[in-house]
């Protein structure tokens, strides 16, 4: 809703309501009454055998025994009211500003499925599933005010100054962050640009109060498959950052440049515990469950506020575009990312240092892999009806520090990730051209993914030997065709 108070000022007033609900039922065997058909305690009676030899010897009603399934609902839910006042006010533009958010989230798992925890996060009851995990039930709520403004002003037409600042206050924690951005036209071509700012984000409800048990993989003296539980952390603090950017944009009649250089120096940034490196810091530590034989059983993972992270990079965007005849417009563009830093805290013989995780796997640290460079080349040719374009996608290589054995270096397994290229197709039709269908406009447009099908590159990590599944996509060449039709 919109109020126009005077012909300089209005009042801007939102009320968003979102709600998202899942209900899962994935079957599974119970584990238990599995257990006890191995043993010839199967059955409604107690007295049927699982013949693990012989399948054609194992009655249907032993199989309707031993059917169960994972089942839950899970439901979130979010209301926001925004209130904004845009006026002028001494040759700024002003806009000031209040938001009241409210989150729910509600987790049901049935009684079959639902998991138990002691106060350091070890199973006291797993779900009674032979696969699937389950989880634990959670009601939880929370709600945040803000309040926060901007003023912007141009001075001599060619100096572009913005002021910010937000307050947010929720239930454990406060903040306010100031922000301050340049921008400074040289001439037509040129611009240079520069922002410093501080910021504060919330942990999500997730990361503070759900939890999902999987069967996942870990390198150990027993067990390689093993339950992991992820829990949400009630006692996460706010991150917060100091931002700084310094760019050069350059734009002309056919091209566009930019480059921008930028640093991000957090504060409790809010990061993932890793199964691996929890049995690598600590084997019989509290999150480690394991039986009367030292087996492993399960690892208890949570988030927690990493002390100090420190990221800089730098981006380049280039653009050109010029018309070929007859054959329509040609453009061309790349979009890359080099990451200079990305250091967080390393304790060796006591001392706390930083380490600085680019260009490696990051297998021992509550972390993911961190290529250094990333690439897309665009070329595009728009026609009279068609859009052509071919997409190139690279992906630097990384190293790997885990250590391989010699079955490994005989499999081809080296300690290095290697560098991922692929190319994709796509043609769509042009919007010019949508023919008409049901009264509406028929867009169209088909794509050949991985155009060489090219495999994820091999990574060393025990079990798996597989790839990296937070970088590389291994499912080769892909079609997809899409239609939208707009009425």
């Amino acid at each position: 809703m919109i109020i126009d108070l005077s012909d300089i000022s209005k009042l801007e007033i939102a009320f968003t309501k979102s709600e998202h609900e899942n209900n899962h039922y994935r079957p599974d065997v119970i584990d238990s009454r599995f257990l006890n058909a191995l043993n010839g305690l199967g059955g409604i009676n107690g007295d049927l055998t699982w013949d693990i030899f012989d399948s054609n010897q194992i009655p249907d009603s032993l199989i309707d025994y031993v059917k169960g399934a994972e089942i839950s609902n899970k439901k979130a839910s979010q209301d926001i009211i925004d209130v904004i006042f845009l006026s002028q006010m001494s040759g700024f533009d002003l806009a000031l500003g209040l938001q009241y958010l409210e989150d729910d989230l509600e987790i049901y798992y049935d009684d079959l499925s639902r998991v138990v925890f002691d106060n350091d996060g070890q199973f006291i009851k797993s779900a009674d599933l032979f696969f699937l995990g389950g989880g634990k039930n959670v009601s939880a709520s929370r709600n945040k005010r803000a309040l926060f403004f901007e003023l912007s002003r141009n001075y001599f037409s060619s100096i572009d100054l913005r002021l910010a600042g937000r307050f947010e206050d929720f239930d454990t924690g406060s903040s306010f962050d100031p922000k301050v951005s340049l921008k400074y036209e040289v001439n037509n071509l040129v611009s240079i640009r520069a922002s410093m700012s501080e910021s504060f984000s919330m942990p999500s409800m997730a990361q503070m109060f759900s939890s999902e048990v999987q069967l996942g993989s870990v390198r150990d003296t027993s067990n390689v498959f093993v339950r992991q539980a992820q829990l949400g952390n009630p006692n996460l603090k706010p991150a917060t950052s100091e931002n700084l950017n310094l760019g050069l944009l350059i734009n002309a009649l056919n091209y566009k440049f930019s480059l921008d250089y930028w640093e991000i120096d957090y504060e409790n940034r809010i990061e993932a515990q890793s199964a691996q490196a929890l049995l690598n810091e600590n084997p019989n530590g509290p999150a480690i469950t394991r039986n009367v034989d030292g087996d492993l059983i399960g690892v208890t993972t949570t988030y927690f506020n990493e002390e100090s992270t420190e990221v800089a990079g730098i981006d380049l965007d280039l653009s050109y575009s010029f018309p070929i005849n007859k054959f329509g417009d040609f453009d061309i563009r790349i979009v890359g990312t080099n990451l200079i830093k990305f250091s967080t805290p390393l304790v060796e013989s006591g001392v706390s240092k930083m380490q600085n995780r680019v260009g490696r796997f990051n297998y021992d640290s509550h972390m993911h892999s961190l290529p250094r460079n990333r690439i897309n080349l665009f070329f595009g040719i728009n026609g009279k009806n068609f859009r052509h374009q071919l997409n190139t996608r690279y992906i630097d290589s990384y190293k790997n520090t885990r250590a391989i054995t010699g079955l490994g270096l005989t499999y081809g397994y080296k300690n290095k990730v290697d560098s991922f290229v692929v190319h994709d197709y796509c043609l769509k039709n042009s919007e010019t051209f949508t023919p008409d269908f049901f009264n509406g406009k028929l867009n169209f447009g088909f794509c050949i993914i991985n155009i060489n099908d090219e495999s994820a590159p091999q990574l060393y990590d025990a079990p798996d030997f597989s790839f990296d599944t937070r970088v590389h996509d291994p499912r080769g060449r892909m079609f997809s065709i899409n239609f939208n039709l707009e009425l």
